[in-house]
C-alpha cells in the first residue's frame, strides 16, 4: 500500500512474514530507511494509509492478532519523515469477534477507519473516527 503527501513523498507499507513495516521514497528519488510500523507480537496484517495534509502525517492501520483471540484493527501515525509518531493505536479491541481488512482515509479534517467485524451470521462492515489530535476512537458503529 502506498499514499502520498503534497510535496511528491511517498510512504509504502507492506506485510512481511507476519509483521508490518514502512518506508519513505523521497520526491527527489532518495529512500528512508525502512521501519516496522509495529513494535508488537503476533501477526499483522493487511495494511492501509492514508495521507492527512492538515498535520502532514500519514496513519497506517493493520489487523493484528497480538492478543492471540480474536484479530483487531490498529494504526500508528507516520511523520512526513517516515519516523514514527507515538506507540500503536488501539483502534478496535473491545470486540469479541474477529475484526478484518481495514481500509482508512482522510477527508474533512478527520480519518475513517473501516473494516469486517464478525456477525452472528455474516461479516457485518464498521467504523470509527479517530480524532485527528487526540486519536481517541469513538465506539464503533456498525453500516450493515
Amino acid at each position: 500500500m502506498l499514499a502520498q503527501n503534497g510535496a511528491g513523498d511517498y510512504l509504502f507499507a507492506w506485510q512481511q512474514v507476519g509483521a508490518i513495516h514502512s518506508r519513505m521514497k523521497l520526491a527527489n528519488g532518495s529512500w528512508g530507511g525502512a521501519s516496522p510500523a509495529h513494535p508488537a507480537p503476533g501477526d499483522q496484517e493487511k495494511p492501509q494509509i492514508a495521507y492527512n495534509p492538515d498535520d502532514d502525517e500519514y496513519l497506517v492501520v493493520w489487523q493484528d492478532y497480538r492478543n492471540s483471540a480474536d484479530w483487531n484493527i490498529y494504526g500508528q501515525r507516520v511523520a512526513a519523515d517516515g519516523s514514527l509518531l507515538g506507540t500503536n493505536l488501539a483502534i478496535n479491541t473491545t470486540a469479541t469477534t474477529h475484526q478484518t481488512t481495514p481500509h482508512v482515509a482522510y477527508g474533512a479534517n478527520e480519518y475513517l477507519v473501516v473494516w469486517h467485524c464478525s456477525g452472528t451470521v455474516f461479516l457485518d462492515c464498521c467504523g470509527r473516527c479517530p480524532h485527528r489530535a487526540t486519536f481517541v476512537c469513538q465506539s464503533p458503529a456498525r453500516f450493515w
